[in-house]
């Protein structure tokens, strides 16, 4: 599974119902796994202060990775032209429709897209 970045801001912040999902998703042996584009958009607050970014990196470490690709980039932009989503949800949601894997987000605009399997906490 993909998790969006409100779902890592939400773990950032000790939310309960986040960290408990999570942690029972890693205890089963399920993938959970992040878009480079993730690491962009939560190291993109400007109110972070270097030590903040530095426990954010850290914590981003935790979790596999997909890197933005073209097969990736392709299907961000139809997702893009066809729903009008921002650039961001538009490749998040790609990287788990490209790899077959649901998305675990709180924003409900995903639900829109008949291609994602979303996941909602």
């Amino acid at each position: 599974m993909i998790l969006d970045t409100n779902i890592l801001i939400a773990l950032l912040a000790g939310e309960e119902k986040a960290r408990t999902a999570v942690t029972y998703w890693a205890t089963t042996r399920r993938s959970i796994l992040i878009s480079t584009v993730t690491i962009t958009e939560i190291l993109a607050f400007p109110a972070q202060t270097p030590r903040e970014t530095e426990e954010v990196i850290q914590f981003l470490r935790d979790f596999g990775l997909i890197n933005f690709d073209r097969t990736i980039a392709e299907c961000a932009g139809a997702l893009r032209r066809r729903y009008a989503i921002t650039f961001a949800d538009a490749c998040i949601a790609a990287t788990a429709i490209s790899r077959q894997l649901p998305l675990v987000t709180r924003d409900k605009g995903f639900r829109k897209i008949t291609e994602l399997t979303v996941i909602e906490i």
